[in-house]
């Protein structure tokens, strides 16, 4: 995870030409651990997170997540199936 974090650093900055002052976790565990903030911390990036079971906060993600189901439930529907997802 941090090896492709770093990447994501130095291609954000050579393509776009991009500084990434803030990296947002949803309040998961999952990547936040001590080498993943001591990463950020060396590459003078804050790291926020949000409040737990607040998918408010969480809009863009959520939003997209949103959109996918209803997609998938649109085919689901149009394709004659009974079951629900």
């Amino acid at each position: 995870m941090i090896d492709h974090a770093q990447l994501f650093i130095v291609y954000a900055k050579n393509q776009h030409n991009a500084l990434i002052s803030t990296w947002r976790f949803d309040g998961g565990t999952e990547c936040l651990n001590d080498a993943f903030k001591n990463m950020l911390r060396n590459n003078g990036i804050l790291s926020e997170t949000s409040v737990p079971y607040m998918h408010q906060q969480n809009g863009r993600a959520e939003r997209l997540n949103h959109m996918i189901m209803d997609k998938a439930q649109s085919m689901h529907f149009h394709a004659c199936l009974t079951d629900t997802i």
